[in-house]
């Protein structure tokens, strides 16, 4: 039998995402990237000794989800994003599953090509829970950020180590915008409690790695792993200096993360142009989330 690790991490995965990576041409984790990934992580795993259980409000139909997650996106002020984020909704094909979370939508693509025969990510299924709640939609706005940005070639040499980035953007942006701050803070709680898991279950792979008790095998599936969750870890790092700098000017970053779903521009372009690199855009990008989830 062959050897898994995480419930779902054997060979054969590592090959389709692997293949994916070489056809997309992707952009590699530097040993910088996945320093900082790790602090990151012990950080987020000393915070999560007191992170607070998220509260569930089971008091939406997934209709009314649906409807709210695309005028949600009416905030880029784009109404390219609206058009091209209904036409995905409606063609996707819907699986409701058995899931209670009302965060966890997970959308599936396949590999499609674009109108100058590039390949690109098309979405085909995407996973809704059981349960919805009054902010679902922000986490449904994440999976159609993945589906709008992914259909443009250039976006996805990034999708090793930023892929992550706008879609925690725009959920977080939207519930912000949606004026309601009990929302904005389960959103917050939300996002943060995946994240306590992204870091846990790296420092155990880096941990598993340094060992010396892994087989040659072994260490490749722990060391995809990791660079799996390196990818939420260093996203977020990124979209913190995002959230910090859409705080101080919302209209330019309304424009830049509009300009990144219609596809004229990559994350890796927005971050240049905004200049996110300093600790400090993070420190204080992070800051104003955690203090929601207290």
């Amino acid at each position: 039998m062959a050897k898994e690790i995480y419930g779902y991490i054997n060979q054969e995965y590592v090959n389709a995402i692997g293949n994916a990576h070489y056809t997309f041409n992707a952009v590699s984790f530097s040993s910088e990237d996945l320093n900082r990934c790790k602090k990151i992580a012990h950080s987020l795993y000393l915070d999560s000794l007191e992170a607070k259980d998220v509260s569930y409000y089971h008091n939406c139909s997934h209709g009314k989800v649906y409807s709210k997650a695309i005028d949600n996106l009416y905030t880029f002020g784009n109404v390219k994003i609206v058009r091209n984020a209904s036409s995905i909704l409606n063609n996707v094909s819907k699986q409701i599953t058995t899931e209670e979370n009302p965060s966890l939508f997970t959308v599936f693509s396949d590999m499609g090509t674009d109108i100058n025969s590039k390949v690109v990510k098309v979405p085909k299924i995407l996973h809704v829970p059981n349960k919805v709640c009054d902010y679902s939609s922000f986490f449904l706005d994440h999976e159609l950020a993945h589906c709008l940005k992914d259909l443009n070639y250039e976006e996805n040499k990034y999708i090793k180590t930023l892929e992550e980035v706008i879609p925690i953007v725009v959920e977080l942006i939207t519930a912000y915008e949606n004026y309601d701050i009990r929302l904005f803070k389960f959103v917050c709680a939300s996002r943060m409690d995946m994240l306590y898991s992204n870091a846990h279950r790296f420092l155990n792979s880096y941990n598993e790695i340094k060992s010396g008790n892994l087989d040659d095998n072994e260490k490749r599936l722990y060391r995809f792993a990791l660079e799996e969750d390196a990818c939420y870890l260093n996203s977020f790092y990124y979209a913190m200096g995002i959230f910090n700098a859409y705080l101080y000017n919302n209209e330019l970053v309304f424009s830049l993360v509009g300009q990144v779903l219609n596809g004229d521009i990559t994350t890796n372009d927005l971050i240049t142009i905004l200049s996110i690199e300093p600790t400090n855009d993070y420190n204080n990008g992070f800051n104003t989330i955690n203090k929601y989830c207290k």
